[in-house]
């Protein structure tokens, strides 16, 4: 390690280092993708077209963009984020838009580890560590120019802002995040059992301001049309996709006990609502909303990328490492490489991981016991 450190000129931080590295992951990742015409961001183009279509007046839901699967089934008041990227040329916007992401994630690499990175250049290996557990995760997150990476920080920003008070900053962004993708609505359970009535009407007032504002391209009709055909979509789109990640997936195969994966939603929402009543005495949030949105790829039949909801979680063991037993922390070395090498394995590795991490988080710390 002597080695190692001795490379860096003084003054350097280990936070230095891991800009370093997702900046030259990306420069490298985005000239590849550029070189071998793979710069799609398919993701991203359902967002900038169903924008363009908004903007026109003609239908968001229902009709394809781009791929044929390429169906737009978030929120119709997350289209207004959408709306300034329709006026740059697409290459140029998506190209804004990976660049956003990546940026993001460093952000969440530094917030979520401002106290490792403190300590000095002897944790550049944790780093590290870190950045290859989610590589691959992230990759298809870039490649598809998804949302998941801005889902995150804003659930980050959103714990922060309200364990530090602002309380309208931290309303509307959970808004937000539900407004995008509803049953993440299970963010408000924490909340209930804490009894927050003042912060759960600032998310609902904050929630009806987002509506608010599609009634000039709308009207009043026309929003509430707008919102049925989302809701038609999205239950159309839970019939589109499959999952091998999914616990249901994965009992199905060890046991043969087949439960409808239409069962993830009710059955997240009795998760949420127990964690949330089991830990409605904790001083802080964060765990419980970090669990929370980890938790949603194992229960809902979703895309392999989404599984970066567990970062903050991965963040929440390094940040408490002292305080974990000898076996705690063997077993959480041990999920980290199935986040890398899912494509190698049978069936499920990645969800059987994920949930191993989700579970470890609930296990008390040594100063908890």
């Amino acid at each position: 390690m002597n080695a190692i450190t001795s490379l860096f000129p003084n003054g350097w931080k280990l936070k230095h280092s891991i800009i370093l590295i997702f900046t030259l992951y990306g420069i490298l990742m985005y000239t590849l993708e550029n070189i071998n015409e793979r710069f799609w961001l398919n993701d991203f183009r359902v967002y900038y077209s169903a924008a363009e279509a908004f903007l026109k007046g003609d239908p968001v839901y229902g009709l394809p963009f781009g791929l044929d699967t390429g169906y737009y089934k978030y929120g119709p008041e997350t289209l207004l984020f959408f709306l300034p990227a329709t006026v740059l040329p697409y290459f140029v916007t998506s190209s804004f838009h990976f660049w956003i992401t990546l940026g993001l994630t460093i952000w969440l690499f530094l917030f979520h580890g401002k106290d490792i990175w403190e300590k000095g250049k002897k944790h550049l290996l944790v780093g590290l560590g870190l950045f290859v557990t989610i590589v691959v995760l992230l990759t298809r997150e870039l490649h598809l120019g998804n949302v998941n990476i801005i889902l995150i920080s804003a659930l980050t920003l959103s714990v922060y802002s309200f364990e530090k008070n602002r309380f309208w900053l931290a309303a509307l962004l959970l808004a937000f995040i539900i407004l995008t993708k509803p049953y993440f609505g299970i963010f408000v359970l924490p909340f209930v059992f804490r009894m927050q009535w003042k912060f759960l009407l600032q998310i609902g007032l904050s929630a009806l301001v987002f509506i608010l504002f599609l009634l000039p391209f709308k009207g009043f009709q026309g929003t509430i049309d707008l919102h049925l055909e989302w809701w038609k979509a999205m239950m159309g789109h839970s019939t589109m996709l499959t999952s091998e990640q999914t616990v249901f997936s994965i009992l199905q195969k060890i046991s043969g006990i087949d439960i409808a994966s239409s069962y993830g939603l009710p059955i997240l929402f009795f998760v949420g609502l127990l964690f949330s009543f089991l830990k409605r005495k904790d001083k802080s949030i964060q765990l419980s909303m970090f669990v929370l949105i980890a938790i949603v790829p194992n229960l809902v039949v979703t895309d392999l990328e989404h599984f970066l909801f567990v970062l903050p979680l991965l963040f929440h063991h390094v940040n408490t490492w002292s305080e974990k037993s000898t076996l705690l922390k063997v077993l959480f070395c041990a999920f980290l490489p199935f986040f890398v090498l899912e494509g190698l394995f049978p069936f499920g590795t990645l969800g059987l991981a994920n949930l191993g991490i989700v579970i470890l988080s609930l296990i008390p710390h040594k100063k908890q016991l």
